[in-house]
């Protein structure tokens, strides 16, 4: 038997954060996300109804807040990116914003 001797190259490539991907408690997050992970849609941050809040684009001016419903963290929540629902009955719920960044090595 012959044994031959291959070489491998490994590349790691970092990633970087996408539209629909954040790192960390994703406060740089400004993907276009309007849905919480259980499935509610997203409440307007401009809007007042159905929830009463603070979390404006007045009190928060780099959050990303604006006359959208896309799912932001301008309090810096350990959960992640989240948003208040349409749902009367629930209040905010997190997003489910898949975190990226990091190392993929290629062989």
């Amino acid at each position: 038997k012959q044994w031959y001797q291959r070489r491998v190259r490994a590349i790691a490539i970092e990633t970087e954060n996408t539209a629909e991907c954040s790192d960390g408690l994703q406060q740089d997050y400004r993907g276009q996300r309007s849905m919480t992970a259980s499935g509610r849609s997203c409440m307007s941050w401009a809007s007042q109804f159905p929830h009463k809040h603070s979390e404006t684009e007045g009190n928060y001016p780099d959050a990303g807040l604006g006359s959208h419903n896309y799912c932001r963290n301008p309090d810096d929540d350990e959960g992640g990116a989240w948003c208040y629902t349409t749902d009367p009955e629930v209040r905010w719920e997190t997003c489910g914003i898949e975190k990226c960044g990091g190392v993929i090595l290629i062989i």
